[in-house]
């Protein structure tokens, strides 16, 4: 009797077991009842990702790193501009010596001797003074002779093998260009003024 009882227990365990094993059938969502009001205290999605966000705000040390940058390639600019600047005024160094060789070119001409007085640049010389007159052509006189940027230049003359330094102080209207008309002094040092003309070369100091 006992067995029997135990074995009938059994077998209704076991149809409770295969009852609860079989499958239920799914409903529609809106026909479930089920609450979905989030929890009290659940994260909300700025909560979720509000950490995140946060890394991507700029702070001040990315705000100044930036002007920083800035601030070099600014720096550098100006750098390559004053290097611009620079090479611009090497060249107009480059020019300037240009236009002095220019001026220091080698002239010829014809050379003769005259008795100096008040010259075109505003000044009375004599015979013994070491001075010359410049042809006209290449004094270039302005409205105003005194003022000549030639007046009072040096320049180097050669004859012979011989040389002198001579003022300029006045205009020769006469003389071709390239010629000088020199005091009795200054051609004494090249030749006798008895050989009356003489061709010369000169160049300014």
């Amino acid at each position: 009797m006992y067995h029997r009882l135990a074995l009938l227990v059994a077998l209704f365990a076991l149809a409770v077991m295969q009852i609860s094993c079989l499958p239920v059938p799914l409903q529609a969502r809106d026909q479930q009842d089920v609450d979905f009001t989030p929890e009290t205290g659940a994260p909300s999605a700025s909560g979720l990702f509000g950490d995140y966000v946060d890394d991507f705000v700029p702070t001040d040390s990315t705000t100044a790193s930036a002007t920083s940058t800035s601030t070099s390639t600014t720096s550098t600019s100006t750098t390559k501009t004053r290097s611009t600047t620079t090479a611009a005024a090497a060249t107009t160094t480059d020019v300037s010596s240009s236009s002095s060789s220019s001026s220091g070119a080698t002239h010829s001409g014809r050379g003769t001797w005259y008795t100096p007085d008040l010259g075109s640049c505003g000044k009375t010389n004599s015979e013994s003074d070491m001075v010359v007159a410049l042809n006209e052509a290449d004094m270039a006189n302005g409205s105003n002779s005194n003022s000549n940027p030639k007046c009072g230049k040096q320049i180097d003359i050669t004859y012979g093998g011989k040389s002198v330094t001579a003022t300029i102080v006045d205009t020769c209207p006469s003389c071709p260009k390239g010629a000088l008309d020199l005091s009795p002094a200054v051609f004494e040092q090249l030749a006798k003024l008895s050989v009356g003309v003489i061709q010369l070369q000169w160049s300014y100091v």
